[in-house]
C-alpha cells in the first residue's frame, strides 16, 4: 500500500543525487523499510554502455533508456527471495 511519508523520504533522497542508502527513512508505520538503488554507466560522448561489446550501440536512444530501467527492475525483482514473511508485516 502506498505511503506518503515513505514517498516523501524517497523523493528527498532522489533530490540529493547521491547513490547510496540513507539513514533517515524510518516511520512509525514502517520502522525498517528497505531501499533499492540502481546504476548503469555509460561512456561520454557516445553513450556506449560500459562493458558492452556492441560498438554499434551508441547514442542515448529510447531503447537504451528502456533497457536501463528494465534491467534495474529485473534485478530488484530478484531480491524478493531475500524478503521474509516477518519483514513484510
Amino acid at each position: 500500500q502506498w505511503d506518503n511519508e515513505l514517498a516523501t523520504f524517497a523523493q528527498v533522497l532522489a533530490n540529493q543525487c547521491i547513490l547510496q542508502h540513507d539513514l533517515c527513512r524510518s516511520t512509525r508505520r514502517f520502522p525498517s523499510p528497505g531501499q533499492t538503488l540502481a546504476l548503469k554507466r555509460f561512456l561520454y560522448p557516445d553513450w556506449r554502455i560500459i562493458g558492452s561489446k556492441d560498438e554499434d550501440f551508441t547514442g542515448l536512444s529510447e531503447d537504451k533508456k528502456m533497457d536501463t530501467v528494465t534491467s534495474a527492475l529485473k534485478n530488484w525483482y530478484l531480491t524478493k527471495t531475500d524478503v521474509t514473511e516477518l519483514m513484510a508485516m
